[in-house]
């Protein structure tokens, strides 16, 4: 009983990674010090009988091992305990006598290494075990739980591209008619999961006046478009095409001035499959070039 309460005490006292030792046939001096008399090498235990009264005492078993070792001819048990960061180790049932009426184990209650000193361990010391245990391993999994919720979320970017139509018409001597820009949006899928667009929309303001803008939507994106699931690094192309009158007017008022004061701010609501997870993302403002 006193080799499993020692065993548990040293166990209860170590930090993960961190080495402890009961030494069998050391005996306490009247100067609390060790004074060496051996065991006779007969009454040695197996490393394994020593494993199974552990385990039949104590809520979990340790890590340790029991070797045998001489010293100008005295033999000595070595019990080499090793911190594995699963503390709390106690007794699940009262066993043994100190003598005096009371058991050497007693259910539920912990011992550990105090100074030279076993003592009860207090509830206090329980919260600075667990902290000491587990804080980087609970870090560690809140670390995981936030980088799989990321991964479960849409991502994109946008780059565009944009076309003069009205350089062609006056390379090619044709009539002239409104002049608009193309622009072709490239939403790149820049997250983990696959995701489809739900919707594209635009609001412009003016570049010289970013306080004054209106809503203005894109032609409409087809149902298969919709639908199609974007993996990872895929880019799919939108385009608007932008006048000052006409079909495809961006419905500005009479005094609205030249494309190159037009800036448009992207907002793409895009779901991630198959987690269903929406987001709606508001992109980098394009301007509209010269």
């Amino acid at each position: 009983m006193k080799l499993v309460r020692a065993i548990m005490a040293i166990a209860n006292s170590l930090s993960r990674g961190q080495v402890g030792h009961v030494l069998i046939g050391v005996r306490e001096g009247d100067d609390r010090t060790g004074v060496p008399v051996g065991v006779e090498p007969d009454r040695h235990p197996d490393d394994a009988d020593v494993h199974d009264w552990v385990a039949g005492y104590l809520n979990r078993v340790p890590e340790f091992s029991y070797s045998i070792h001489q010293d100008e001819g005295r033999s000595f048990g070595v019990v080499r305990v090793l911190g594995d960061g699963r503390r709390p180790f106690f007794p699940l049932k009262d066993q043994g006598s100190n003598g005096k009426g009371n058991p050497i184990l007693r259910r539920y209650v912990g011992f550990y290494r105090e100074g030279s000193r076993t003592e009860v361990v207090p509830p206090n010391v329980y919260v600075e075990w667990h902290k000491e245990d587990h804080g980087l391993d609970e870090r560690l999994a809140e670390l995981t739980l936030a980088q799989q919720e990321a991964n479960r979320r849409p991502l994109v970017d946008i780059s565009y591209e944009h076309h003069h139509h009205w350089d062609d018409q006056q390379a090619q001597n044709q009539r002239p008619t409104p002049p608009y820009v193309r622009l072709t949006l490239n939403l790149r899928n820049v997250g983990t999961c696959a995701l489809r667009i739900v919707s594209l929309s635009l609001v412009w303001r003016l570049h010289s006046n970013p306080a004054r803008s209106s809503n203005q939507t894109l032609p409409p994106i087809s149902e298969a478009r919709i639908q199609q699931v974007l993996t990872p690094g895929s880019i799919p192309q939108f385009y608007v095409d932008l006048t000052r009158e006409g079909a495809h007017s961006l419905a500005t008022p009479s005094s609205y001035p030249a494309l190159s004061d037009l800036e448009l701010v992207p907002t793409v609501m895009m779901v991630s499959v198959p987690f269903g997870i929406k987001e709606s993302e508001t992109l980098p403002a394009v301007r509209v070039p010269g």
